[in-house]
């Protein structure tokens, strides 16, 4: 009989131990789905742009400090916001086609357009400058910005004037804080092209507006 209680008892310790190994594995999986489920949900806010109403936006003509507040826009063209001063507006021109005009001389103007992340820079370089040569029909003139700029660096620019207009389209890739983009400015006067390009440099990627 006491070699049957000790069989009896060594029996019940181990179905104990494996009971209790069972519910602690479950306890585990159950913890980890949780876990997902939180750091998926934790993505999703990360991912959620929460931009303030205005914003003070620094630039700089001939060495000299500026600064003016700009107003949040979103545009509901494409998939970006932008902050713009109190004097310019946002407009939908064509599909993936925006046009920041200014709300008096509609003469002064930049177009926006955002592109793929998998865009031909070599063929768009080749149609910016045909555009240019056809609309403004002399020399076009390309460089490529060299100097530290967030959004700037590497970009290259594509310019031609006339009489009548001067055009230059600055086509931009690799940027960390930004997306790929070509900006057309229609502006001739050196301080009007340092503000467009001031709210250019505020724009930032969303969701698309409804």
């Amino acid at each position: 009989m006491v070699v049957s209680r000790n069989l009896l008892y060594i029996l019940i310790m181990i179905i104990t131990l494996i009971l209790t190994a069972c519910s602690i594995n479950g306890a585990e999986s159950t913890s980890a789905n949780v876990h997902v489920v939180i750091e998926e949900d934790a993505i999703s806010e990360d991912d959620e742009v929460i931009l303030l109403y205005e914003q003070e936006i620094v630039y700089f003509i001939d060495g000299l400090e500026n600064s003016e507040i700009g107003f949040l826009n979103s545009s509901i063209n494409q998939p970006y916001s932008i902050y713009l001063f109190k004097d310019f507006q946002l407009e939908a021109e064509t599909p993936h086609k925006d046009v920041l005009i200014h709300r008096e001389n509609r003469d002064i103007h930049m177009e926006i357009e955002l592109m793929p992340e998998n865009i031909n820079f070599f063929q768009l370089e080749y149609d910016t400058y045909k555009m240019l040569n056809n609309i403004v029909g002399q020399t076009v003139h390309r460089e490529v910005w060299d100097q530290p700029d967030p959004l700037l660096k590497g970009a290259v620019m594509l310019q031609a004037e006339n009489e009548e207009k001067s055009v230059q389209v600055i086509l931009i890739k690799d940027r960390a804080d930004f997306p790929n983009m070509k900006l057309t400015i229609h502006a001739e006067e050196e301080m009007t092209i340092n503000r467009l390009l001031a709210m250019a440099k505020t724009i930032v990627k969303t969701k698309m507006s409804r």
